[in-house]
């Protein structure tokens, strides 16, 4: 079932009768991803949705104003608007969450994710042959249903991309895990994890 993010454009206005101006946003997560086609609303009265490339125009600013959006499972963005519209599109980064109130958890734990890993691993056979050891170290998102998403190579292992490729598939693998929280309610978050490589 395709999930809906939902984005709430929420106005402070903190001048009156001012010059109104448009302002295109482009909404961007983490790792150079954007938000596209999502649904916008403004003051809880929708204005329409991101396209295809992750832009949205908001109408009838002020210079001066506080512009805050709210993304389901993102800390707000906030964003001035100066004296004059910008010429070019403003790039609204909304971040994820990463410092958390209950950190995200492999279902059973750190042993029961060891195991997985241990059981499922692939050694590969170059690593083998060259004696190659070590921990690749993988970042990933883990959203607010548990799912993973978004699985890079933050660290890998010297010489052994063959090493890495594993690491990636096997977290691609994993089960979903316990999402993080933040005050309380589940959140979109990145963790990562070490994948270790030891010959027995």
């Amino acid at each position: 079932m395709k999930q809906i993010l939902y984005l709430f454009v929420l106005l402070v206005c903190s001048s009156a009768g001012a010059q109104e101006f448009s302002i295109t946003f482009r909404l961007q997560e983490d790792e150079a991803m954007y938000l596209k086609q999502r649904a916008v609303f403004r003051n809880n009265i929708a204005i329409g949705e991101t396209d295809a490339e992750g832009y949205i125009t908001v109408s009838a600013l002020h210079p001066g104003d506080t512009l805050i959006l709210f993304v389901a499972e993102y800390p707000p963005y906030r964003y001035i608007v100066p004296e004059t519209a910008p010429v070019s599109p403003v790039t609204a980064r909304v971040r994820t969450v990463i410092i958390l109130d209950e950190k995200v958890e492999y279902p059973g734990g750190i042993g029961a994710m060891k195991e997985f890993i241990r059981a499922n691993m692939h050694y590969p056979e170059r690593a083998i042959q060259q004696a190659i050891e070590g921990k690749s170290w993988v970042k990933f998102v883990v959203d607010t249903e548990g799912t993973i998403s978004n699985i890079t190579v933050s660290k890998g292992i010297p010489d052994c991309p063959e090493c890495d490729a594993e690491a990636v598939r096997l977290v691609g693998m994993m089960p979903k895990w316990t999402p993080g929280k933040d005050n309380g309610k589940a959140v979109k978050s990145y963790t990562t994890i070490p994948v270790i490589f030891k010959l027995e």
